[in-house]
Formats: C-alpha cells, sequence, structure tokens
C-alpha cells in the first residue's frame, strides 16, 4: 500500500474545529494545574509566613524582662522588644496577605476570571525564587495567548454607542 492510500483528508473547516476544541482543552488543563500550583504555594507562604511569630514572642518576653542579660548583664531594652515584635508583626502580616491573595488567584484561575488580577499576582511571584519565579513565569506564559484571554469572561466589551448623542453640555449648539 502507498503512502497516499493510508492518509484522509478532513475539510479545512472541520480540521480547524478539531485544532481549536483540542487548543481550549490543553488551555482549560493549564489553567487547572496553574490553579492546583497556587493552591499549594499559598498553603507553602501561609506555613512559611508563621516564622516570624517567634520574633513577636520574642520581643514579648523581652518586654516582660524574662530575658536577663548574657553573664548576669542588664535585660535588653523593652525598646528592642518593640522592634521585635513590629517586624514579626508585620513580616507575618505581609506573608499571610500575599498567602490569602496567592490562593485567591488559585481560585480565579480555575473560575477564568479577574485575568488582570492574576497576571498582577504571577507578576508579584516572579520575585519569590525559585518557585515562584517558575509559577509566575508560566502563568504569564499561559495568560498571555490569546486563546486564553477569551475564556476569560472579563474581556471588556467594546464601547459602542447605542443611541443618538447626547450633548454633556446642553445649553451649546453644535
Amino acid at each position: 500500500m502507498s503512502q497516499e492510500n493510508l492518509s484522509f483528508h478532513l475539510p479545512s473547516s472541520h480540521a480547524m474545529t478539531i485544532f481549536q476544541a483540542n487548543s481550549m482543552n490543553q488551555d482549560q488543563e493549564h489553567l487547572q494545574l496553574l490553579s492546583i500550583f497556587y493552591y499549594i504555594m499559598g498553603g507553602l507562604t501561609a506555613f512559611f509566613a508563621m516564622f516570624p511569630l517567634m520574633y513577636v514572642v520574642m520581643g514579648i518576653v523581652m518586654l516582660f524582662g524574662a530575658m536577663s542579660g548574657t553573664h548576669g548583664g542588664p535585660p535588653p531594652p523593652p525598646a528592642l522588644g518593640w522592634v521585635m515584635i513590629a517586624v514579626g508583626a508585620l513580616v507575618f502580616l505581609v506573608g499571610e496577605t500575599m498567602a490569602i491573595l496567592t490562593i485567591a488567584a488559585g481560585r480565579f484561575l480555575a473560575q477564568k476570571k479577574n485575568r488582570v488580577f492574576c497576571i498582577v499576582m504571577a507578576s508579584l511571584h516572579c520575585l519569590h525564587a525559585p518557585l515562584g519565579t517558575l509559577l509566575g513565569v508560566f502563568t504569564l506564559v499561559v495568560l498571555s495567548r490569546a486563546s486564553v484571554r477569551m475564556l476569560f469572561d472579563d474581556v471588556p466589551e467594546p464601547l459602542v454607542p447605542t443611541g443618538p448623542y447626547v450633548s454633556p453640555f446642553p445649553n451649546q449648539k453644535m
């Protein structure tokens, strides 16, 4: 049998429809995987954001004078305890906020909503090397595809005038 007998040709419109369907399935699969990875990254971020609470506890211990100086010296000044509490609480709050926003981005990717928010979160994740950088770059690559843009429902509609022109200045003649 020759090679020509084994091949068959689909009409171009049918072949394009199959290609578009495969592309849409692949895009949805990529968005689902990214969503799962965002949930995992959010959980890891929430876990590691708890570590600054040790500094808060150390600051509280310093404030109550439970820490004596080394070798019988004076205890640390109370201002150092307040600094430890403030820095630990700030880093904790920033980390937990980032974790919540990361989980929200994962949810939005799964729902195919808020594409711009997902792009902003992907850009922020690019700063968190190495895992955040991988996640951020892959997210930006997937979200920049035209076929993925069409999946998101927050694509703005073009502004088209629907009625007669009404001047914002009624006293002026055109």
